[in-house]
């Protein structure tokens, strides 16, 4: 569509003024279907400055997501080079595992602006209000050796670096699938996949990221106040989300690819572990049988939770909930 190819050259100019006639001859059409691109982007919630006798500038700190604005800055093989961006999704996990059953290929990403009925563990509802990141990455895994909590965990260090280098903040990560800033949690994951019947293979594994970019107008439901935040309240430099979410998905690539070497998934669970702000720490282990205090040791090369319970005896958990106690 011409709508998207004038996209792709103000994304490749953001900031700076395109003329009309440069677009137009660029791709190759006249200058009214450049002005109705301009004006169909503008409707679309595209923040671009009209110049009549200059041309037409997308604006520094446009926030719109884009499918070309998130390749601008992409590197990756195929994570995020098949996209999809949506408005409104009941979840993003769910619409891509019926495009996942249908034979969509790897690295296919689904991004949308909220989610309407948005998911964590355990079927738990996830707050998803408008303009947050909420993202899903396919991966058809070609070896069998990749482990669901691997890939959690490679999700959680991405996420975790990304915000730190595009955003400007120091974030840590909550065991197993939190990422937090100041005490706050920003971010969820949830890894989910399906396993062929005869052969017990991965078909597919499906990481789901939500993140609180801003903060809602109301600001947070109650229930979540006290323990959730944004990123906008804790960075001071300027950054787009499509940025953001394509340098979670270069990460999270270049962790993936390397996942069958030994030496890799240890490199891994040590970026992992110098992030995580609750070793050493006092915790309290929930479970669905009732909870117990430990103290948080460390953690396997499986991505297990090492902990030792008040009577001296240590424990390895696989799954579960955990709480810092203060």
């Amino acid at each position: 569509m011409v709508k998207d190819r004038v996209l792709r050259i103000l994304e490749e100019n953001r900031g700076s003024l395109v003329s009309g006639g440069a677009l137009g001859r660029s791709i190759g059409v006249s200058r009214t279907a450049v002005w109705k691109a301009i004006s169909t982007l503008k409707a679309e919630g595209f923040n671009i400055e009209i110049h009549k006798s200059a041309g037409y500038r997308l604006h520094a700190c446009c926030d719109k997501l884009s499918a070309c604005g998130i390749h601008h800055y992409l590197n990756t093989k195929t994570a995020g080079r098949e996209l999809l961006i949506l408005d409104s999704v009941p979840s993003t996990n769910s619409h891509l595992r019926k495009l996942a059953e249908g034979g969509v290929p790897n690295g296919m990403t689904v991004v949308a602006e909220r989610q309407t009925s948005g998911r964590g563990r355990v079927n738990r509802n996830f707050f998803s209000p408008s303009s947050g990141i909420y993202m899903s990455v396919l991966f058809r895994p070609e070896k069998q050796d990749v482990m669901p909590e691997l890939l959690t965990i490679a999700a959680a260090v991405s996420v975790s670096e990304a915000i730190d280098s595009v955003c400007g903040v120091k974030s840590s990560i909550k065991w197993v699938n939190d990422v937090y800033i100041d005490g706050k949690k920003i971010c969820g994951i949830l890894t989910e996949g399906a396993i062929e019947a005869e052969s017990g293979a991965f078909f597919y594994l499906i990481s789901g990221i939500g993140i609180n970019v801003y903060t809602p107008e109301d600001g947070f439901p109650e229930e979540f106040r006290d323990r959730a935040a944004s990123i906008e309240e804790f960075s001071s430099k300027s950054f787009i989300r499509n940025q953001l979410i394509a340098e979670i998905l270069n990460r999270i690539e270049g962790i993936y690819l390397g996942l069958s070497a030994a030496e890799n998934r240890r490199s891994l669970i040590e970026r992992y572990k110098e992030r995580l702000f609750m070793l050493g720490a006092k915790i309290t282990v929930l479970t669905a049988g009732g909870s117990y205090p430990a103290v948080a040791l460390d953690v396997n090369e499986s991505g297990n939770l090492i902990v030792e319970k008040e009577d001296g005896t240590v424990a390895s958990l696989s799954s579960g909930e955990i709480s810092v106690r203060v």
